[in-house]
């Protein structure tokens, strides 16, 4: 119908088209429910308007991202061939999702990775540059086996399988963290030779190849500082508190803007503190002897006083 109103023009000046359009228009406003109706499922599914706003309002109720959104509005102002094509278009997508989560659920991780992993793991919760004993290591070591080449690790989109990867990577850090506090804990008793804290490091890394420096030394020496100042702490509670107190030496910038100088004073402050107890020896010798006897002592198949809770195999492969 056209938008111009003709019922108030004077008919004799109207062409025949014109005229009947009139007595149209006169017909709808005397007779307002006897308009030309349409098949009730073409009403509803031709109003524009009405479909946008119903569309806008599921939107709103599901919570759709931006992306569906999109489909959504797409699918809105496309035409009956157009939307059963994009229907069967996201029919195939979802099919293919499905299969490639099929897949992903048959992913393993070979022995050799896991191999890989596992050393990884204590490797840098050892690391002199860590600042963060419960921050995203596995994230991190992930990222270090695909800089460096490892062709086991899976690519960035695989996201199902670097899920699974990941899981694998925090069960062997979980396990680490807690040798490592074993072994500071055992430490800390009267009269044994890990409290020297060379000798203690030696332990530590004897299955790894992981250098013994005063950086290393010094991060031992806060974790054990941390140990002595709240000793019945749980295992897991124990490195968030040491997490904690690394980060108030860090200062307010936080991982990525660290006060890096006030935070080694603070370790090599610590550091010097643990030598004063006891004292490093120069003699390599002599380390090596002290450490084997603690291994005598430790497995009780030595001289002197034994602890179960000091005989710990930390994981790894030579």
């Amino acid at each position: 119908m056209s938008a111009t109103d003709y019922t108030s023009l004077d008919p004799s000046l109207l062409t025949p088209a014109q005229r009947i359009m009139r007595e149209m228009q006169l017909h709808e406003q005397a007779n307002p429910q006897t308009q030309f109706n349409l098949p009730p499922d073409d009403l509803e599914n031709g109003s524009a308007g009405a479909l946008i706003s119903l569309a806008n309002t599921l939107k709103t109720e599901f919570d759709l991202p931006p992306k569906y959104c999109a489909w959504a509005d797409r699918y809105v102002n496309s035409s009956e061939p157009e939307r059963m094509l994009i229907l069967v278009m996201l029919s195939l997508n979802t099919a293919k999702l499905m299969e490639h989560n099929v897949k992903s659920e048959q992913y393993t991780i070979s022995d050799g990775l896991k191999k890989t992993l596992r050393n990884y793991s204590m490797i840098f919760l050892l690391c002199a540059h860590l600042s963060s004993y419960r921050g995203p290591i596995a994230d991190a070591i992930i990222n270090a086996l695909r800089e460096i080449g490892h062709e086991e690790i899976p690519r960035a989109h695989e996201i199902s399988k670097l899920d699974t990867v990941c899981r694998v990577v925090n069960d062997y850090l979980t396990q680490d963290r807690y040798n490592i506090k074993k072994k500071i804990k055992c430490s800390i008793k009267p009269d044994v030779p890990t409290q020297n804290i060379a000798i203690l490091a030696l332990k530590l890394v004897s299955k790894f190849n992981i250098p013994i420096t005063v950086e290393l030394l010094s991060h031992l020496a806060v974790l054990r500082w941390s140990l002595n100042d709240c000793p019945n702490v749980a295992d897991e509670d124990f490195w968030l508190t040491a997490d904690k107190n690394i980060a108030e030496w860090r200062g307010t910038g936080g991982l990525k803007n660290p006060n890096t100088l006030a935070m080694w004073r603070m370790f090599q402050y610590i550091y010097n503190e643990d030598t004063q107890v006891q004292p490093l020896k120069s003699d390599k010798g002599r380390k090596r002897s002290r450490a084997d006897n603690d291994d005598n002592i430790e497995s009780g198949s030595g001289g002197g006083s034994g602890d179960g809770d000091c005989d710990s195999e930390l994981g790894g492969d030579n």
